[in-house]
C-alpha cells in the first residue's frame, strides 16, 4: 500500500517535470518572431530567388513598372498584329499587400517556422485598375479588322444542272466582351501575353448568322422563268464582277426587290465602263420573274427606244431615277440564279419553291408607219419628192402572261415612230421671186 503512494507520487513529479521541459520552450519559440528569411518564389510571373524583402520589394517594383510602360494587348487578324499599350488605358498595379506578406514572411512565429507551418498559402497577386471606357474606345478602333459578314447559301446553275453553295457565318468583334476579358486577364496574372483572335479569345466575338442557309434554298427546286443571252469577251469580266457584287438575291414574302437599291448602290461604278450591262442584267430579270402571277411588277422604267440586243417590251432603262422594282406578293421564298459561262453564254433564271402560279410570257407587236412632213423645196424640180430623212417605224409591243391557255395582259409598251422628212419641188427659183 505504500509503496503503491510513492510510485504515484515520483509519476505525477516526473509528468510535471515533462510539460514544464515542453511548455516553456514552446511558449517562448510562439513568442518569438520567424527568423530573417530569403525570399524564393514566383509572383505574378516574376522569379525571386535568394532575395530580402526589401530586395523582393524593389524587384517587383522595376518589374510592374515595366509591364505598365511596355506590355500591349495584341490583336490577330488576316496575319497581321496590332497592340494597344497597356498605359494608353491607364493600367494601374497596386502590390502594397504584396510587399507586406513580402516583409511579414511565411510563418507568423519561431515555433511554426521550426516545424515548417505556414498559415498563408502565399499566392500572392496584385490589385489591378485600368481605365474601362479608354480601353473600349481603344478597342472600337480595331473592330472592323475582325468583322466578316455573313455570306448567303446561293443556287448557281452548272451546265444546266443546280448546286447549291453553302453559307459561311460571319465574325463581329464584340468590344464589352474584349473589355471585360483583358481586365479578368490582368486581374488574375498580368503577366501573362494577351492576345485577341478568333483562335486565341473565341469568346470575345459574335457569329453572325446568314439569312438564307443551304437547308433552306434545297426547298427552291422549281424554275420559274429563265432568260438566256451571250456577251463579248471584253464585257464577260465585268458582267461577273455585277453578279459577283449582289450580295442578296433572295426574295422573301411581301419583299420588294429594286434593282437601283440592291446592284447600283452597291457596286463600284469605277470599276463598270458599260453602264448596258446593267440594262441588260436588269432586263433580264424583269423578263424570268414575268411568268410568276403572284410577282407584281410596282415600278419598271422603259426606253423611249428598242434596244439592240434586248427583245422590246423588257428593256429597263436607268436614266435619272429609273428603275426595277417588283414584289414578291406570295408566300413563298424566291431566289435569283446567275451563271456566266466561259464563253460568254450568261443564264439568269429565277427559282422557288413549287405550287406557285406561273405561266408562259408572249409578246404581241404591231408596227406603227413614221408620219411623214413634206417640206417645199425651191432646188427641186416641179412636184418632183426626195426623202430628206427616212424615219424610223415605231411599235407597239404588248406583253401577255399565258396561263393555261388564259392570256392576261400584263402591260403595252410603245416606241413612237420618228417623223419622215420629205421634201417637194416647187420650180421656182429663188432669183425669180426676187423679181417679181
Amino acid at each position: 500500500m505504500f509503496r503503491s503512494k510513492g510510485y504515484r507520487f515520483w509519476f505525477f513529479i516526473f509528468s510535471v517535470q515533462i510539460l514544464i521541459a515542453c511548455a516553456i520552450p514552446t511558449g517562448i519559440f510562439l513568442m518569438l518572431p520567424a527568423d530573417n528569411e530569403t525570399i524564393s518564389l514566383e509572383v505574378s510571373g516574376c522569379q525571386l530567388s535568394e532575395l530580402t524583402p526589401a530586395e523582393a520589394e524593389q524587384t517587383l517594383k522595376s518589374y510592374y513598372k515595366n509591364i505598365i510602360d511596355n506590355r500591349e494587348v495584341i490583336l490577330v487578324a488576316d496575319g497581321k498584329r496590332y497592340a494597344i499599350p497597356y498605359n494608353s488605358f491607364e493600367l494601374r498595379i497596386d502590390a502594397s499587400k504584396v510587399y507586406n506578406m513580402l516583409h511579414k514572411g511565411r510563418y507568423d512565429n519561431r515555433f511554426f517556422q521550426l516545424i515548417g507551418k505556414s498559415d498563408q498559402e502565399f499566392a500572392l497577386k496584385p490589385d489591378v485598375s485600368l481605365n474601362l471606357a479608354k480601353l473600349k474606345d481603344s478597342l472600337k478602333e480595331y473592330g472592323d479588322i475582325f468583322h466578316k459578314d455573313a455570306v448567303d447559301a446561293k443556287l448557281i446553275l452548272e451546265q444546266g444542272s443546280v448546286k447549291t453553295i453553302p453559307e459561311i457565318d460571319g465574325l463581329e468583334f464584340d468590344v464589352e466582351k474584349a473589355a471585360y476579358y483583358i481586365k479578368n486577364s490582368l486581374e488574375s496574372d498580368p503577366s501573362k501575353e494577351i492576345v485577341i483572335s478568333k483562335d486565341a479569345a473565341a469568346d470575345v466575338f459574335n457569329v453572325l448568322k446568314p439569312d438564307n442557309t443551304a437547308d433552306e434554298l434545297s426547298r427552291l427546286t422549281q424554275v420559274y422563268g429563265m432568260v438566256q443571252g451571250e456577251l463579248e469577251s471584253d464585257l464577260k469580266a465585268q458582267f461577273q464582277n455585277i453578279i459577283s457584287g449582289i450580295r442578296d438575291f433572295h426574295i422573301k414574302p411581301g419583299e420588294e426587290f429594286s434593282y437601283r437599291e440592291r446592284v447600283l448602290s452597291v457596286i463600284d461604278k469605277s470599276a463598270i465602263d458599260e453602264d448596258s450591262l446593267h440594262t441588260i442584267i436588269a432586263s433580264a430579270i424583269h423578263r424570268a420573274v414575268l411568268p410568276v402571277a403572284d410577282i407584281r411588277i410596282t415600278f419598271r422604267k422603259a426606253s423611249k427606244q428598242p434596244v439592240s440586243g434586248i427583245e422590246p417590251g423588257f428593256e429597263v432603262n436607268f436614266d435619272e431615277d429609273g428603275d426595277l422594282r417588283f414584289l414578291n406578293a406570295s408566300d413563298s421564298d424566291l431566289t435569283l440564279v446567275f451563271n456566266v459561262e466561259e464563253s460568254g453564254k450568261w443564264t439568269i433564271a429565277l427559282f422557288g419553291e413549287p405550287g406557285l402560279v406561273y405561266g408562259n410570257i408572249i409578246t404581241e407587236k404591231t408596227r406603227i408607219e413614221p408620219p411623214v412632213i413634206y417640206s417645199q423645196d425651191s432646188r427641186l424640180p416641179e412636184k418632183t419628192q426626195e426623202v430628206i430623212e427616212p424615219g424610223r417605224e415605231g411599235m407597239k409591243v404588248k406583253v401577255i402572261r399565258v396561263i393555261q391557255g388564259e392570256l392576261h395582259e400584263l402591260y403595252e409598251d410603245i416606241y413612237q415612230p420618228v417623223y419622215k422628212i420629205v421634201a417637194i419641188g416647187t420650180g421656182v427659183k429663188k432669183e425669180e421671186i426676187s423679181r417679181k
